[in-house]
């Protein structure tokens, strides 16, 4: 890995106005507005939509695999170009390519379509995911990010919830494919937004590099939170509605409301890291959102199992943020990319073998071993999380 440049952090502070920053900080969250609610309208939709088009559980599971390790793939081995090119290029370019993914998803048709549209989809959201907290970093002073980054969180959740609600009465009313359509029309207009924000970029000297055992580190975390993930969250929506026998309007009023729920949840994690210190923050979140995957195994009916959906998805999303945050006080900031890069790899290889075990579990019935599944996983990264913490700040203290 790269060393930064002895005035990294003064030549970013100073390239670009403050009045610029802020100008560019506001540019960035009304543009987030329109891709969120884009991504929430293609989320509810696009299981649906595969299943009208005759795909079963294990092929839906295949196809989200797909996705997750095409970004993935893309995060790893694009992160460092991003940090040589700038994270605000790459961000720009890839918020344009999940648009366009969404297009091509409402084009397509059959496995083939889909799968090419899932993998392209797939790179852009890996370069976006690499980037996007990496800009909005840079935009932010240090000592405010985990705060910042836990209101972006809120914020993003709200706006995703906001397409998944009126994603159910538009699949009602227009069908899965026009709304897929409406999902790419409202996404694209977020990069015409996002031309005119000025984010000053810290690049690195080289475009391609190996990363370091610091930030794989790092990623062993990201793969464990991942794999919990894919091993329920995918298919979220088409257990409330097999399992339990629930309308369009229910499942995507029960989606919104898990969305807004991950927004109270970060906005309060955003007033509480501050108060108990982000150990403690994070703890309690693992520790509820294994319990309510737990419980989800044991729910009898659909409304129970509805809150306990939605304490799982708040508390699970709720530390993310605040790791965010840590783990940037460990990072060069010429390697930001390459470290949200590799975690992003990381977290995808998880929610690939994670999601495409499911879609195999469900297929067979055995949704309460896939939901244990992913409780002990919570329990396994979390402990490993602790661990790691503990050993950088060590470390970190020595040099």
């Amino acid at each position: 890995m790269s060393h930064p440049h002895p005035l990294a952090e003064a030549e970013r502070a100073q390239a670009t106005p403050r009045l610029s920053l802020r100008r560019s900080l506001i540019l960035y969250f009304v543009s987030e507005l329109w891709l969120s609610v884009g991504i929430g309208v293609n989320n509810y939709t696009q299981p649906f939509l595969y299943q009208w088009g005759h795909m079963n559980d294990a092929r839906i599971g295949l196809l989200f695999a797909a996705n997750s390790l095409a970004a993935g793939l893309s995060a790893l081995l694009l992160g460092p170009l991003c940090d040589r090119v700038g994270a605000s290029v790459a961000w720009k370019w890839a918020t344009l390519g999940v648009g366009v993914s969404y297009l091509w998803t409402a084009l397509a048709h059959g496995f083939g379509g889909w799968l090419g549209a899932a993998v392209f989809g797939g790179i852009a959201n890996g370069l976006l995911m690499a980037t996007e907290n990496v800009v909005l970093s840079s935009l932010t002073p240090a000592d405010r990010r985990a705060a910042v980054l836990s209101r972006f969180v809120a914020f993003y959740s709200l706006a995703i919830a906001i397409g998944m609600a009126a994603s159910g009465w538009l699949c009602a009313a227009f069908g899965y494919r026009l709304t897929m359509g409406v999902a790419a029309a409202i996404t694209l207009v977020s990069p015409c937004i996002r031309w005119f924000v000025q984010a000053p970029d810290a690049r690195a000297r080289h475009a391609f590099q190996l990363p370091s055992w610091h930030l794989v580190r790092m990623g062993a975390y990201s793969f464990g939170v991942g794999a919990a993930f894919g091993l329920f969250t995918p298919f979220a929506s088409l257990v409330l509605r097999d399992e339990f026998h629930l309308s369009d309007h229910t499942i995507s009023t029960i989606s919104a409301a898990n969305l807004l729920a991950t927004s109270v949840g970060a906005w309060l994690v955003s007033l509480c890291v501050a108060r108990l210190g982000p150990v403690r923050v994070m703890t309690g979140a693992f520790a509820l959102a294994g319990l309510g995957t737990l419980g989800l195994a044991a729910a009898q009916g659909p409304v129970p199992f509805a809150a306990l959906f939605l304490l799982r998805s708040a508390c699970s999303q709720a530390a993310s943020p605040v790791i965010d945050s840590v783990f940037l006080e460990f990072t060069p900031a010429t390697a930001f990319s390459q470290m949200f890069g590799v975690r992003v790899f990381a977290n995808t290889i998880g929610n690939a073998l994670g999601s495409s075990s499911a879609g195999g579990l469900l297929q067979g019935g055995r949704l309460s071993l896939s939901l244990v599944l992913s409780a002990a996983m919570f329990a396994l990264t979390w402990g490993y999380l602790y661990a790691l913490l503990r050993r950088l700040r060590r470390e970190k203290a020595r040099s």
